[in-house]
């Protein structure tokens, strides 16, 4: 039966570090970036879902009937900056890997 792990970022950081992400990446015509504009034009685009993928709160929401479903472990990218050996720990308990505490240090 498959296993899920939900890596969630704070918003403010998804929205900064997708505009950086697309505002370096070409299309694939290789004649542009995929955006180009400033942040405030992409902060807007993002917010109201007017950019690739959506909103991304909609994303975030399409989760929510997955939170009581024991297949899926979230994290956020916070906690795993936070307390990775934690991390770790969850996701090896949640994928049910044989793995003791000293092969987990070692990772």
């Amino acid at each position: 039966r498959a296993r899920y792990i939900y890596v969630c970022r704070d918003g403010r950081d998804a929205c900064c570090s997708f505009f950086h992400h697309l505002s370096s990446q070409r299309t694939k015509a290789g004649d542009k970036y995929v955006f180009e504009g400033t942040f405030a034009e992409f902060h807007e685009r993002w917010v109201s879902g007017r950019i690739e993928y959506g909103r991304w709160t909609d994303h975030l929401a399409s989760w929510d009937a997955a939170a009581s479903d024991p297949r899926v472990l979230f994290l956020t990218y916070e906690e795993l900056s936070r307390d990775l050996r934690g991390c770790v720990g969850r996701i090896v308990s949640h994928l049910a890997l044989p793995l003791g505490d000293d092969e987990v240090s070692s990772l």
